[in-house]
């Protein structure tokens, strides 16, 4: 990776997480965010004291926020932005 690539790689990542404040939810922010890290949903869910089919909810509600809020969404293949149903 060139410096061009490595700067623009940091540029997305700050507008994740810009996006990633944005999310209303603070238990859907803190699961995106930790299984963005690569944790283990059977982790998140034991810390949460939550069902892990909770965990993969909140974090494909909060992942498909991210990708459709406006500053991250021109990085994101169309096929993968999906319009949010009544604000979830």
């Amino acid at each position: 990776m060139d410096a061009d690539e490595a700067e623009q790689e940091q540029d997305l990542t700050g507008l994740v997480v810009q996006a990633l404040g944005q999310i209303a939810s603070p238990q859907q922010r803190e699961v995106t965010e930790r299984r963005a890290q690569k944790e283990k949903a059977a982790d998140i869910a034991s810390s949460l004291g939550i069902s892990t089919q909770q965990v993969h909810t909140q974090y494909h509600r909060g992942r498909t926020k991210v990708r459709a809020s406006p500053q991250v969404s021109p990085f994101v293949r169309e096929a993968y932005v999906r319009p949010s149903k009544g604000g979830e």
